[in-house]
Order: structure tokens, then C-alpha cells, then sequence
């Protein structure tokens, strides 16, 4: 597979090359953008284990508390995760009196699926 590179500028800056001939477009910088807030959101250990959980959780989803005792987290920290998660999009919250149910975005749980080194439940 043929890569894009650096290619560093005279002033020393580094620059993205063109791709190759024969390879698709570059990303647009707003593509690129969306892509890196999701991955930025994802690259957390503790959120890559909540990913995890909710991707395998009997039901769909969970409760923030039982992630928390999942993981062995306090509820806050687990709380302050999820919403970050939230916020990127990857899960959907239900809220349920005091309590909150998480579960994997609908739309995004295929690539979530992959990224976690599952099997598509949908296929």
C-alpha cells in the first residue's frame, strides 16, 4: 500500500506530500478534522475500555455505575469518560431518573467493532 510522507520544507517545517499517482485524494483538512477528534476521543485507555465494554455488554449497554465497578473506576471518572465519548459522538446516553444508561452509537458502532478488534455483531 502506498503511503503519504513528509516532505520538509526549506524553512524546516515539515509538509504533507501529495499522495502517489494512482492513490486516492488526500483527505480534506475538515475530514481530517472529524477523524482526529474521534480518534483523540477514543485514545484514552480508560475509554478504549469503556468502548470495549459497552461493545460487549449483554443488553447493548450499561449503567455509568456498573461500568465504573467494571473497571474498577470511580463513578466520577467513569462519568467524566463517558461524556467525553459522548460529546464525540461514539456512545448515546438514556438518562433514567438519577441513573444513565450508555450505549455504542448506533452509526458509528461497525467502525467502534473494528477499532476494538471485534466481530461486527450486525454481519
Amino acid at each position: 500500500m502506498d503511503r503519504t510522507h513528509l516532505d520538509e520544507r526549506e524553512d524546516g517545517t515539515a509538509s504533507e506530500a501529495a499522495p502517489a499517482s494512482g492513490t486516492d485524494e488526500a483527505y480534506s483538512p475538515q475530514r481530517a478534522d472529524g477523524i482526529a477528534a474521534l480518534l483523540k476521543a477514543a485514545a484514552d485507555p480508560t475509554r478504549l475500555r469503556l468502548l470495549h465494554a459497552l461493545a460487549t455488554a449483554d443488553g447493548g449497554g450499561m449503567y455509568v455505575q456498573d461500568l465504573a465497578d467494571l473497571l474498577q473506576v470511580g463513578q466520577p471518572t467513569a462519568s467524566h469518560h463517558l461524556r467525553k465519548l459522548f460529546d464525540a459522538g461514539l456512545v448515546e446516553r438514556r438518562k433514567e431518573g438519577k441513573r444513565s444508561w450508555y450505549s455504542l452509537a448506533p452509526g458509528r458502532a461497525p467502525a467502534l467493532h473494528s477499532l476494538l478488534g471485534l466481530a461486527d455483531p450486525s454481519v
